[in-house]
């Protein structure tokens, strides 16, 4: 029997400048935990968020929230399991407000070799 709550979200069709604070803007009437916003291979956002909730009630309130408009384009919610979260969201963090690649510090570095 599985007595967890289910405190996780998935956000799809974020516009791309969606920030933390938009987020938890958007979802004012729940206590947000994390926002973690993906990002493509570039560091480019995918326009998919995955957010952490502090309880279930909160993940109904949330789920309330489907398909409102968030800016010019309405939100998909959907609750995810934890282990899809924590898989979603490994090695990810909006504490530095960018995900750096190898690829991306590879590509920088020759950048900075090329301009001296």
């Amino acid at each position: 029997m599985d007595t967890e709550e289910n405190t996780f979200i998935r956000l799809k069709g974020l516009v791309w400048s969606a920030t933390e604070e938009d987020i938890k803007t958007f979802l004012h009437d729940c206590d947000v935990k994390e926002v973690v916003i993906t990002t493509n291979d570039r560091g480019r956002p995918t326009g998919d968020a995955f957010v952490h909730l502090d309880n279930e009630a909160d993940a109904e309130k949330a789920m309330a929230h489907n398909r409102e408009y968030f800016r010019e384009r309405f939100v998909l919610i959907e609750e995810i399991y934890e282990s899809q979260y924590i898989r979603e969201t490994s090695g990810k963090s909006n504490k530095d407000e960018k995900s750096i690649t190898k690829a991306g510090m590879e590509a920088e570095k020759d950048e900075q070799d090329k301009n001296g």
